[in-house]
């Protein structure tokens, strides 16, 4: 009875199904594999950013009726301050320094009104519409954090922090996974322009270092076209504070288009960011743990070389080794015609002595060091003979 299976036909792939009898084939095309490898990835990457809009959409549910009744009790308040003051300044007074002292009195209250206000995130400006609460969900969730906009209310912060709980894990997930894309992208493209050459594990430390300084002057130049432009030292200091995910929040795109295009520059640049990282751990982790092995190795060939030196006192290592080759090839020419003899009797094929193993294979790795190989023909002699006397 033949197995059920898959084979290829005309370029499909086909699986066999059983029905009464008869064998039904499913074609699955080329392009239907790709969608199911594809299909995951971007089924993550569409996750998170449906998440980012419904975080975002709540978020703004909460904070923007806030914002209008602190707008409200701001400007209430220094409307009556600003009557004050010119009431003071058509009061009559009995002297001019009486006059004055009431004037510094009211502007010192009044002063000390736009600090408390400012500490309470009063803008004039519009703080919370969909691009600022966009913008400040991916800061949040990819922990850069600028801090120009921040829930004020019990809820908005509740929110925050139920909010990063899962969606940080879930902006890592999708930025490494976007990283490793990218990683793949580099490698194929590395593999390209080297006109055959094997396709590297990882990315060596000077395309890591050209991609994310790349990157960083790609932002700077986007920065120097945003909000009436910024000059190149400033540019590329946000930039460089974005990618490297510190976000200190003294330099932030201000207009609308200008926060939904950072906020997609930070993802992408976040995921490079990752892949950098992670290609440059396995890279120079791949070279240090080389470097061990061949140094324990080293290590252990010198111990062993030593050990036999001092049990063989008086002859210096060229010479043992000739000698035991010598001896080696005697045995072997008076071994031979016995050998022949009984391979010709009995049919048993090829002479093959037990001294061959004590030599080299044609196709050994020629990696092994010097010691190494002496040592092997000394222990394998060992093995088989007695030791010899040569002093």
């Amino acid at each position: 009875m033949r197995k059920l299976g898959m084979h290829v036909e005309n370029g499909l792939i086909c699986r066999e199904l059983p029905l009464a009898g008869h064998s039904v084939v499913q074609e699955q095309p080329e392009e239907e594999q790709r969608l199911r490898l594809i299909l995951p990835h971007l089924s993550l990457a569409c996750s998170c950013l449906a998440y980012v809009i419904v975080v975002s959409s709540i978020l703004l549910h909460f904070e923007k009726p806030a914002e209008v009744v602190l707008k409200a009790s701001a400007q209430r308040e220094f409307a009556v301050e600003v009557l004050r003051l010119e009431e003071i300044l058509h009061r009559n007074f009995s002297s001019e320094m009486a006059r004055q002292l009431a004037i510094f009195e009211r502007l010192d209250h009044l002063t000390e009104l736009h600090f408390y206000w400012y500490e309470q995130r009063y803008s004039p400006d519009e703080q919370w519409n969909f691009p600022n609460a966009l913008f400040f969900c991916v800061s949040m969730l990819t922990t850069i954090g600028y801090g120009t906009i921040a829930p004020l209310t019990r809820a908005g912060r509740l929110l925050s922090i139920g909010a990063s709980l899962l969606g940080v894990p879930l902006m890592l997930i999708t930025v490494t996974d976007i990283g490793m894309f990218l990683a793949e992208a580099c490698k194929l493209l590395s593999h390209k322009y080297t006109y055959g050459h094997s396709c590297p594990s990882v990315l060596p430390g000077t395309a890591i270092f050209l991609i994310l300084i790349g990157y960083i002057f790609l932002g700077t130049g986007l920065m120097s076209q945003c909000d009436g432009g910024h000059n190149m030292i400033d540019s590329f200091y946000w930039s460089f504070i974005t990618m490297t995910s510190i976000g200190f929040g003294d330099i932030v795109p201000e207009s609308r288009m200008a926060m939904l295009g950072c906020g997609l520059y930070m993802v992408i640049g976040i995921s490079i960011t990752t892949m950098c990282i992670d290609q440059s751990v396995a890279y120079h982790i791949h070279r240090i743990h080389f470097f061990g092995r061949r140094m324990a190795s080293n290590i252990s060939d010198i111990v062993g070389h030593a050990r036999f030196l001092r049990r063989r006192p008086g002859m210096i290592l060229d010479q043992m080794d000739g000698g035991l080759l010598e001896h080696l090839r005697a045995l072997a020419l008076a071994d031979r015609p016995f050998k022949q003899k009984q391979s010709a009797t009995s049919g048993l094929g090829a002479y093959d002595p037990e001294e061959a193993d004590c030599f080299r294979w044609i196709d050994q790795s020629r990696g092994i060091s010097v010691v190494t190989r002496k040592g092997t023909v000394i222990k394998s002699f060992r093995a088989h003979r007695p030791p010899i006397d040569y002093l």
